[in-house]
Protein backbone atom coordinates (compact mmCIF):
# COMPACT_ATOMS: atom_id res chain seq x y z
CA UNK A 1 0.00 0.00 0.00
CA UNK A 2 1.21 3.71 -0.33
CA UNK A 3 -0.34 7.00 0.84
CA UNK A 4 -0.93 9.89 -1.54
CA UNK A 5 -3.47 11.01 -4.42
CA UNK A 6 -4.39 9.15 -7.39
CA UNK A 7 -5.17 12.39 -9.53
CA UNK A 8 -3.00 12.44 -13.19
CA UNK A 9 -0.46 14.63 -11.02
CA UNK A 10 -0.64 13.14 -7.69
CA UNK A 11 2.57 11.32 -5.78
CA UNK A 12 3.66 9.48 -3.40
CA UNK A 13 3.87 10.41 0.51
CA UNK A 14 4.61 7.30 2.01
CA UNK A 15 4.87 3.40 0.93
CA UNK A 16 4.82 0.48 2.80
CA UNK A 17 7.78 -1.76 3.16
CA UNK A 18 6.31 -4.32 0.83
CA UNK A 19 5.45 -1.61 -2.04
CA UNK A 20 9.31 -0.71 -1.66
CA UNK A 21 10.11 -3.40 -2.65
CA UNK A 22 8.87 -2.81 -6.16
CA UNK A 23 10.83 0.31 -6.09
CA UNK A 24 8.24 2.53 -4.94
CA UNK A 25 9.17 5.43 -2.95
CA UNK A 26 8.11 8.72 -1.82
CA UNK A 27 7.75 11.85 -4.08
CA UNK A 28 7.03 9.56 -7.23
CA UNK A 29 4.49 10.32 -9.35
CA UNK A 30 1.79 7.99 -8.54
CA UNK A 31 1.14 7.08 -12.17
CA UNK A 32 4.54 5.57 -12.27
CA UNK A 33 4.61 3.66 -8.86
CA UNK A 34 0.41 2.06 -10.12
CA UNK A 35 2.74 1.01 -13.16
CA UNK A 36 5.71 -0.52 -11.31
CA UNK A 37 2.52 -2.58 -9.33
CA UNK A 38 -0.74 -2.12 -10.53
CA UNK A 39 -2.42 -3.57 -7.49
CA UNK A 40 -0.95 -1.04 -5.47
CA UNK A 41 -3.82 -0.42 -2.47
CA UNK A 42 -3.71 3.62 -2.72
CA UNK A 43 -4.60 5.78 0.65
CA UNK A 44 -5.62 9.12 0.73
CA UNK A 45 -3.29 11.32 3.30
CA UNK A 46 -5.01 12.26 6.59
CA UNK A 47 -3.06 15.28 7.50
CA UNK A 48 -5.58 16.61 10.73
CA UNK A 49 -4.95 12.79 12.05
CA UNK A 50 -1.21 13.12 11.37
CA UNK A 51 -0.52 16.52 13.19
CA UNK A 52 -3.02 14.66 16.45
CA UNK A 53 -0.96 11.52 16.55
CA UNK A 54 2.63 13.94 16.44
CA UNK A 55 1.72 15.72 19.56
CA UNK A 56 0.86 12.65 21.59
CA UNK A 57 4.30 11.53 20.63
CA UNK A 58 6.01 14.24 21.20
CA UNK A 59 4.28 14.61 24.78
CA UNK A 60 5.63 11.59 25.52
CA UNK A 61 8.92 12.45 24.80
CA UNK A 62 9.23 15.35 26.84
CA UNK A 63 7.94 13.47 30.12
CA UNK A 64 10.87 11.03 29.07
CA UNK A 65 14.08 13.31 28.70
CA UNK A 66 14.28 17.06 29.23
CA UNK A 67 15.76 17.89 25.64
CA UNK A 68 13.75 16.90 22.91
CA UNK A 69 14.79 18.59 19.34
CA UNK A 70 11.85 18.54 16.61
CA UNK A 71 13.19 17.43 13.19
CA UNK A 72 9.40 17.09 11.73
CA UNK A 73 6.26 15.62 12.11
CA UNK A 74 7.96 12.17 13.42
CA UNK A 75 11.76 12.63 13.82
CA UNK A 76 12.90 13.98 16.87
CA UNK A 77 16.77 13.87 18.68
CA UNK A 78 16.59 13.04 22.65
CA UNK A 79 19.86 14.34 24.70
CA UNK A 80 20.16 12.22 27.71
CA UNK A 81 23.30 13.50 28.92
CA UNK A 82 22.61 14.26 32.72
CA UNK A 83 19.67 11.79 32.83
CA UNK A 84 22.05 8.70 33.73
CA UNK A 85 20.85 7.69 37.09
CA UNK A 86 17.12 7.60 35.73
CA UNK A 87 17.89 4.24 33.32
CA UNK A 88 20.17 1.57 34.05
CA UNK A 89 21.47 1.75 30.74
CA UNK A 90 21.39 3.86 27.21
CA UNK A 91 19.11 0.40 25.68
CA UNK A 92 16.84 0.78 28.71
CA UNK A 93 16.48 4.21 27.84
CA UNK A 94 15.57 3.12 24.36
CA UNK A 95 13.15 0.84 25.49
CA UNK A 96 11.22 3.44 27.35
CA UNK A 97 10.71 5.72 24.36
CA UNK A 98 9.54 2.84 22.12
CA UNK A 99 7.16 1.83 25.09
CA UNK A 100 6.20 5.36 25.85
CA UNK A 101 5.15 6.07 21.90
CA UNK A 102 3.55 3.06 21.32
CA UNK A 103 1.14 3.13 24.41
CA UNK A 104 0.28 6.99 24.05
CA UNK A 105 -0.95 6.58 19.79
CA UNK A 106 -0.51 2.59 19.25
CA UNK A 107 2.34 3.57 16.62
CA UNK A 108 5.84 1.55 16.90
CA UNK A 109 8.82 3.72 16.42
CA UNK A 110 12.84 3.04 15.87
CA UNK A 111 15.51 4.28 17.78
CA UNK A 112 19.09 4.52 17.31
CA UNK A 113 21.95 5.96 20.25
CA UNK A 114 24.81 7.60 19.35
CA UNK A 115 27.22 9.87 20.38
CA UNK A 116 25.86 12.61 17.65
CA UNK A 117 22.80 13.24 15.52
CA UNK A 118 24.73 12.03 12.31
CA UNK A 119 25.14 8.80 13.53
CA UNK A 120 21.63 8.52 15.10
CA UNK A 121 20.07 9.50 11.66
CA UNK A 122 21.44 7.08 9.74
CA UNK A 123 21.72 4.62 12.28
CA UNK A 124 17.80 4.44 12.93
CA UNK A 125 17.36 4.76 9.19
CA UNK A 126 19.31 1.03 9.10
CA UNK A 127 16.95 0.04 12.06
CA UNK A 128 14.00 0.87 10.53
CA UNK A 129 11.20 -0.67 10.77
CA UNK A 130 9.99 -0.88 14.70
CA UNK A 131 14.32 -1.65 15.51
CA UNK A 132 16.49 -0.46 18.05
CA UNK A 133 20.31 0.38 17.04
CA UNK A 134 23.26 1.28 19.37
CA UNK A 135 25.88 2.77 18.14
CA UNK A 136 29.42 2.54 20.24
CA UNK A 137 31.63 5.21 20.72
CA UNK A 138 34.49 4.86 18.80
CA UNK A 139 32.48 2.53 16.44
CA UNK A 140 30.98 5.81 14.13
CA UNK A 141 33.48 5.29 11.05
CA UNK A 142 33.21 1.77 11.16
CA UNK A 143 29.06 1.90 11.25
CA UNK A 144 28.94 4.15 7.88
CA UNK A 145 32.42 3.18 6.11
CA UNK A 146 30.54 0.36 3.29
CA UNK A 147 27.43 2.86 3.70
CA UNK A 148 26.82 4.48 -0.04
CA UNK A 149 27.84 8.17 0.34
CA UNK A 150 24.07 9.14 -0.46
CA UNK A 151 22.70 7.95 3.07
CA UNK A 152 24.67 10.92 4.35
CA UNK A 153 22.30 13.64 5.40
CA UNK A 154 22.47 16.63 3.08
CA UNK A 155 24.18 14.75 0.12
CA UNK A 156 21.99 15.66 -2.48
CA UNK A 157 22.22 14.12 -5.93
CA UNK A 158 24.28 16.95 -7.82
CA UNK A 159 27.25 16.63 -5.38
CA UNK A 160 27.12 12.47 -4.98
CA UNK A 161 26.83 11.98 -8.45
CA UNK A 162 30.31 14.37 -8.64
CA UNK A 163 31.94 12.48 -5.88
CA UNK A 164 30.97 9.09 -7.40
CA UNK A 165 32.62 10.06 -10.81
CA UNK A 166 35.67 10.06 -9.54
CA UNK A 167 35.22 6.87 -7.81
CA UNK A 168 34.26 7.90 -4.34
CA UNK A 169 31.23 5.59 -3.94
CA UNK A 170 31.00 4.24 0.10
CA UNK A 171 31.69 6.36 2.79
CA UNK A 172 34.87 4.62 3.81
CA UNK A 173 35.76 5.38 0.06
CA UNK A 174 35.61 9.63 1.18
CA UNK A 175 36.83 9.25 4.56
CA UNK A 176 40.30 7.86 3.01
CA UNK A 177 40.40 10.15 -0.10
CA UNK A 178 43.24 12.59 0.46
CA UNK A 179 42.02 15.90 1.72
CA UNK A 180 43.88 18.86 -0.09
CA UNK A 181 42.69 16.74 -3.11
CA UNK A 182 39.62 16.38 -1.91
CA UNK A 183 39.41 20.43 -1.10
CA UNK A 184 40.92 21.24 -4.95
CA UNK A 185 38.66 19.41 -6.48
CA UNK A 186 35.16 20.22 -4.64
CA UNK A 187 36.05 22.85 -2.63
CA UNK A 188 35.62 23.67 1.31
CA UNK A 189 32.35 22.11 1.51
CA UNK A 190 33.31 18.35 0.83
CA UNK A 191 35.51 18.76 3.57
CA UNK A 192 32.29 18.95 5.22
CA UNK A 193 31.09 16.10 4.12
CA UNK A 194 34.22 13.94 4.60
CA UNK A 195 34.09 14.87 8.51
CA UNK A 196 30.59 12.98 8.26
CA UNK A 197 31.40 10.14 6.37
CA UNK A 198 34.44 9.68 9.31
CA UNK A 199 30.71 9.88 11.81
CA UNK A 200 32.04 13.46 13.42
CA UNK A 201 29.50 15.75 14.23
CA UNK A 202 29.12 18.40 16.46
CA UNK A 203 25.76 19.71 16.10
CA UNK A 204 23.79 19.94 19.35
CA UNK A 205 20.47 18.90 20.32
CA UNK A 206 18.95 21.85 20.35
CA UNK A 207 15.43 23.14 21.60
CA UNK A 208 14.84 26.65 20.73
CA UNK A 209 13.68 25.98 17.07
CA UNK A 210 11.05 28.58 16.31
CA UNK A 211 8.44 27.38 13.74
CA UNK A 212 8.82 30.38 11.53
CA UNK A 213 5.70 29.60 8.74
CA UNK A 214 2.16 27.94 8.59
CA UNK A 215 1.83 26.66 4.58
CA UNK A 216 -0.63 25.20 2.65
CA UNK A 217 -0.64 24.36 -0.85
CA UNK A 218 -2.38 22.18 -3.54
CA UNK A 219 -1.75 20.97 -6.87
CA UNK A 220 -4.48 20.33 -9.33
CA UNK A 221 -5.37 17.62 -10.93
CA UNK A 222 -5.82 19.71 -14.03
CA UNK A 223 -5.34 23.82 -14.56
CA UNK A 224 -7.73 25.45 -13.26
CA UNK A 225 -9.77 29.07 -14.17
CA UNK A 226 -12.45 28.65 -12.37
CA UNK A 227 -12.70 31.75 -9.90
CA UNK A 228 -15.53 30.03 -7.97
CA UNK A 229 -12.90 27.19 -7.42
CA UNK A 230 -10.30 29.05 -6.36
CA UNK A 231 -12.45 30.95 -3.67
CA UNK A 232 -13.37 27.60 -2.48
CA UNK A 233 -9.56 26.30 -2.51
CA UNK A 234 -8.78 29.64 -0.41
CA UNK A 235 -11.54 29.14 1.90
CA UNK A 236 -10.45 25.54 2.77
CA UNK A 237 -7.33 26.38 3.40
CA UNK A 238 -7.85 29.79 5.44
CA UNK A 239 -10.15 27.09 7.70
CA UNK A 240 -7.04 25.13 7.66
CA UNK A 241 -4.34 27.34 8.91
CA UNK A 242 -6.44 29.29 11.20
CA UNK A 243 -6.76 25.82 13.19
CA UNK A 244 -3.39 25.06 12.68
CA UNK A 245 -2.87 28.47 14.23
CA UNK A 246 -5.23 27.97 17.42
CA UNK A 247 -3.65 24.59 18.27
CA UNK A 248 -0.02 26.33 18.42
CA UNK A 249 -1.36 29.25 20.45
CA UNK A 250 -0.39 31.59 17.59
CA UNK A 251 -1.68 34.56 15.85
CA UNK A 252 -0.04 35.57 12.62
CA UNK A 253 0.72 38.87 11.10
CA UNK A 254 1.47 38.39 7.36
CA UNK A 255 -0.95 36.42 4.85
CA UNK A 256 1.13 35.30 1.76
CA UNK A 257 -0.55 33.29 -1.71
CA UNK A 258 1.35 30.88 -4.25
CA UNK A 259 0.34 30.76 -7.73
CA UNK A 260 1.99 28.56 -10.05
CA UNK A 261 0.44 28.98 -13.84
CA UNK A 262 0.38 25.84 -16.31
CA UNK A 263 3.76 27.02 -18.12
CA UNK A 264 5.34 26.30 -14.33
CA UNK A 265 5.74 30.33 -13.80
CA UNK A 266 5.11 31.14 -10.05
CA UNK A 267 4.12 34.78 -8.39
CA UNK A 268 4.20 34.94 -4.76
CA UNK A 269 2.39 37.63 -2.74
CA UNK A 270 1.83 38.68 0.57
CA UNK A 271 -0.05 41.23 2.83
CA UNK A 272 0.74 42.26 6.40
CA UNK A 273 -2.33 43.16 8.64
CA UNK A 274 -2.14 46.26 11.66
CA UNK A 275 -3.04 43.06 14.06
CA UNK A 276 -2.47 39.34 14.24
CA UNK A 277 -5.00 37.36 13.53
CA UNK A 278 -6.20 33.45 13.93
CA UNK A 279 -9.35 33.95 12.42
CA UNK A 280 -10.41 31.89 9.50
CA UNK A 281 -12.39 35.10 8.46
CA UNK A 282 -9.82 37.21 8.14
CA UNK A 283 -7.37 34.89 6.32
CA UNK A 284 -9.53 34.05 3.80
CA UNK A 285 -10.62 38.05 3.36
CA UNK A 286 -6.52 38.60 2.84
CA UNK A 287 -6.13 35.93 0.82
CA UNK A 288 -8.92 36.61 -1.68
CA UNK A 289 -8.06 39.87 -1.54
CA UNK A 290 -4.38 39.06 -3.34
CA UNK A 291 -5.44 36.07 -5.29
CA UNK A 292 -8.01 38.79 -6.89
CA UNK A 293 -5.68 41.63 -7.34
CA UNK A 294 -2.46 39.62 -8.21
CA UNK A 295 -4.19 36.48 -10.64
CA UNK A 296 -3.64 37.00 -14.64
CA UNK A 297 -7.58 36.31 -15.64
CA UNK A 298 -6.26 34.63 -18.92
CA UNK A 299 -4.48 32.07 -17.31
CA UNK A 300 -5.21 28.80 -15.61
CA UNK A 301 -3.76 27.70 -12.32
CA UNK A 302 -1.65 24.62 -11.66
CA UNK A 303 -0.88 25.41 -8.06
CA UNK A 304 -2.26 27.20 -5.22
CA UNK A 305 -1.42 27.75 -1.75
CA UNK A 306 -1.20 30.01 1.43
CA UNK A 307 0.76 30.44 4.25
CA UNK A 308 1.24 32.83 7.34
CA UNK A 309 3.92 33.97 8.97
CA UNK A 310 5.13 36.95 11.07
CA UNK A 311 3.96 34.91 14.42
CA UNK A 312 2.76 36.63 17.73
CA UNK A 313 2.19 34.40 20.69
CA UNK A 314 -1.56 34.51 22.15
CA UNK A 315 -0.41 35.62 25.35
CA UNK A 316 1.58 38.27 23.86
CA UNK A 317 -0.90 39.66 22.08
CA UNK A 318 -2.63 42.96 21.96
CA UNK A 319 -5.85 43.47 20.92
CA UNK A 320 -6.56 46.62 19.23
CA UNK A 321 -9.95 46.56 18.27
CA UNK A 322 -11.65 49.10 15.19
CA UNK A 323 -12.98 52.49 16.13
CA UNK A 324 -16.48 51.65 15.01
CA UNK A 325 -15.91 47.31 15.93
CA UNK A 326 -17.76 45.63 18.83
CA UNK A 327 -15.62 44.11 20.91
CA UNK A 328 -18.24 41.51 21.89
CA UNK A 329 -18.96 40.72 18.21
CA UNK A 330 -15.38 39.83 18.20
CA UNK A 331 -15.37 37.53 21.42
CA UNK A 332 -18.08 35.90 20.06
CA UNK A 333 -16.30 34.96 16.92
CA UNK A 334 -13.75 33.73 18.54
CA UNK A 335 -15.60 31.75 20.18
CA UNK A 336 -17.56 29.84 17.19
CA UNK A 337 -13.82 29.44 15.86
CA UNK A 338 -12.78 27.26 19.32
CA UNK A 339 -16.13 25.55 18.90
CA UNK A 340 -15.72 24.38 15.50
CA UNK A 341 -11.98 23.57 16.11
CA UNK A 342 -13.70 21.39 19.28
CA UNK A 343 -16.10 19.70 16.25
CA UNK A 344 -13.42 18.93 13.78
CA UNK A 345 -10.92 17.13 16.45
CA UNK A 346 -14.10 14.80 17.76
CA UNK A 347 -15.96 14.36 14.74
CA UNK A 348 -13.32 14.91 12.12
CA UNK A 349 -12.98 17.75 9.46
CA UNK A 350 -15.77 17.32 7.44
CA UNK A 351 -18.94 17.67 10.25
CA UNK A 352 -18.79 21.57 9.51
CA UNK A 353 -19.99 22.65 6.18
Amino acid sequence: MAVGGTGPRAVITSASYEARKFGIRSAMPTAQALRLFPGLIMVHPDFSSYGELSRKVFSSLKNICPVVEQVSVDEAYLDFTGCERLYKSREASAEKVKAKVTEATGLKCTVAIGTNKLVTKIGSDLAKPDGLLVIPSGDEEKLLRPLSIRKIPGMGPKTSLNFEYRGIMTCGDLADFNTSELKKLFGDHALYFQRCAKGISDSPVSTDGERKSLSVEETFDVDIGDFEVLRECTRRMSEELATGLRDEGLTARTIQIKIRYGDFSTLVRAETLSQPTSMAKILFQTALHLLTKNKDPNLKLRLFGMSVRNFVAKENKIEQFDLFESPQKRIKEEKIEAIKDELKKKFGEKILR
